[in-house]
């Protein structure tokens, strides 16, 4: 007998898609958050140093 791998089901492949998706979302939002709290950082250090 040989061993045949059966496909994944498309349902499946659908919901690793979306998760994937969301994953993605989530990622990008905190890449936004990151690089926005860190321009505020940068912005409140450049106040603070004198002139």
């Amino acid at each position: 007998m040989k061993y045949t791998p059966h496909s994944p089901k498309p349902d499946s492949i659908r919901r690793l898609r979306r998760s994937l998706r969301l994953w993605l979302l989530v990622l990008s939002l905190l890449a936004l958050a990151v690089v926005w709290y860190f321009q505020y950082k940068l912005s409140l250090l450049e106040q603070t140093l004198p002139p």
